[in-house]
């Protein structure tokens, strides 16, 4: 009886295996890029980073890297001095100079140059009064300790005759303790608990966290944002985040968002709950601010100090919820504790103070968004209301 070999087509070979798998690799690799394609056509901004690059500082530890074009959905220009917008203008073409201090709220991650407050403020100020020059020298992850060294560093060649500090109620008192070391690397910034070993992980974690389905990836993990800080864009209106109850999949994004507001919750607590930590951080801030009213008095400089309360402090209905959710007594915490603290040091030395929290909360009750979604930062909208109100003040001088 003879027996039949088997057929070449039963055969699998190494190089057959190799076929299959490139093969699924390819499809795999092509299912990505489509994806990828996808999301950028259907949400070319509420996945996007803008892609900021920074330098070291001696003092600040970090600033914005002069003279880059930085990209993104958004994009920005930063001039020689490191600040958003164009260079300063020769002072003989100058009537006032304002310069905008602050951290990303004053930056404006999320909308166009032209969007951002101090821009508002100078369009506004200069229908008023000709030759007003505005200066945006917000930079993202600061806070009032990094903004008076950025000042003593750059302020004196700039020479503002007005000097707008912008205090984000949401972390100016956390950022003025340096809870995290920051660090850069490559052109990138990093918390040093995170960052990468070389420079060529740091470029390869930044493209990755540049892709849009690695970000949608990551928010739908709840681990959205990782150790750079690059500036997430989302600008789709909402009610602050509180309001996404349309499907199961919004409700949970909010409920992460909320978690995540959670997690700043220790700098409202009452001095009987609060740890000798929020102690020293309402210390450190109080010293930057009285650093930044010294620094203007020497220089006959005029100071603004605008409060820029985040959604957590506008929206109460919110915060109501984060402190449940939390498992935490609504007598534990003093929502206006951040904001009492600055306006109380500032009616002690008579600096001049432009609140916004209550135009905000008047602004979210008429169903404006002054918010970005599921975001701290203001909108577009929000810009313009500050900007406005900002130009009011300053030509009622």
């Amino acid at each position: 009886m003879t027996t039949k070999p088997p057929s070449s087509a039963g055969r699998r070979g190494p190089g057959a295996l190799l076929k299959r798998a490139a093969a699924a690799l390819f499809g795999v690799l092509a299912a990505v890029l489509v994806a990828e394609v996808g999301l950028r056509w259907v949400a070319p901004v509420q996945l996007a980073a803008e892609d900021l690059r920074w330098a070291s500082h001696p003092t600040a530890e970090f600033r914005l890297a002069p003279n880059v074009e930085v990209g993104g959905a958004f994009g920005a220009r930063i001039n020689s001095f490191g600040m958003r917008g164009p260079e300063p203008r020769p002072s003989s073409e100058v009537s006032l100079r304002v310069l905008c201090l602050g951290d990303s709220m004053t930056y404006g991650p999320g909308v166009r140059e032209e969007q951002t407050f101090s821009a508002v403020l100078g369009e506004q100020a200069r229908a008023g009064r000709p030759g007003v020059e505005v200066l945006n020298a917000g930079t993202p992850s600061y806070g009032t300790v990094r903004e008076l060294a950025w000042l003593e560093d750059f302020g004196p060649r700039l020479e503002p005759d007005v000097v707008v500090l912008g205090v984000c109620l949401a972390n100016d008192v956390t950022d003025a303790i340096r809870l995290h070391e920051r660090v850069v690397i490559d052109g990138r910034l990093w918390r040093a608990d995170k960052a990468p070993a070389t420079d060529r992980a740091a470029r390869w974690r930044s493209r990755l966290n540049n892709l849009h389905l690695w970000r949608l990836l990551r928010r739908a993990t709840g681990r959205a944002g990782d150790g750079a800080a690059q500036g997430v864009a989302q600008s789709a209106p909402t009610r602050g985040g509180s309001g996404l109850r349309a499907t199961a999949a919004q409700a949970e994004a909010a409920r992460r968002f909320r978690a995540l507001q959670a997690v700043r919750l220790w700098m409202y607590a009452r001095p009987d709950f609060e740890e000798p930590s929020i102690r020293e951080a309402y210390a450190a801030q109080r010293a930057a601010l009285e650093g930044v009213r010294a620094w203007c008095v020497e220089r006959s400089a005029r100071l603004i100090v605008v409060l820029l309360p985040d959604v957590l402090q506008v929206d109460l209905e919110l915060f109501e919820t984060v402190l449940k959710e939390a498992d935490l007594l609504r007598e534990q915490g003093d929502l206006d504790r951040p904001r009492n603290h600055v306006l109380d040091w500032a009616s002690e030395q008579g600096v001049e103070v432009l609140d916004m929290t209550e135009p905000l909360r008047d602004t979210l009750e008429n169903d404006a968004t002054p918010f970005q979604f599921r975001d701290i930062h203001l909108s577009a909208e929000g810009n313009r209301l500050v900007g406005a109100a900002l130009a009011e003040r300053l030509l009622a001088e």
